[in-house]
């Protein structure tokens, strides 16, 4: 039995999964971008200015969380093209790598909102984007149940 019977109350599962399907595409090709950016920019010293106050430790800590972030997002980029292509083809078997990497990046980003927390020592623009990747996460999960629940209604 499917978890979800409608995506946002008027769009069916597959249009629902389909737009699920393409808006992670989007922000996670997005988000592999600027994690290029940050990590190639980093170290130049036209955004020294950034990193005022903060120790190599924190630095080094910063481009290990962005190198993660940034192969995660690879892999939801190309799970998200497989999970295009088994909606197209009704096969069920092409959501499985979407739905574990996605399950994967809401860990992650919800690990990324308790470091920035962690990090940001009460700093507001820390604050505000911890409460930005916990709000994306709940987006992200609602995206799932609706693909979950596709996957579970073309499994009869």
């Amino acid at each position: 039995m499917a978890i979800l019977k409608s995506c946002c109350l008027c769009f069916s599962l597959r249009q629902g999964s389909m737009i699920s399907a393409i808006i992670t595409l989007i922000y996670f090709l997005l988000q592999a971008i600027s994690r290029i950016y940050y990590l190639t920019a980093w170290n130049k010293k036209n955004i020294d200015y950034l990193h005022a106050g903060t120790t190599p430790d924190r630095i080094r800590g910063f481009n290990i969380g962005w190198g993660l972030e940034l192969l995660f997002a690879i892999f939801v980029v190309i799970s998200s093209i497989f999970l295009i292509m088994g909606i197209r083809r009704n096969n069920r078997s092409y959501f499985v790598p979407w739905m574990v990497s996605l399950m994967l990046m809401i860990i992650i980003v919800l690990c990324s909102s308790i470091a920035t927390l962690a990090l940001g020592h009460g700093v507001v623009s820390f604050l505000a984007s911890a409460i930005v990747n916990i709000i994306v996460a709940l987006f992200l999960v609602y995206c799932l149940l609706c693909v979950v629940s596709y996957y579970q209604e073309l499994g009869g």
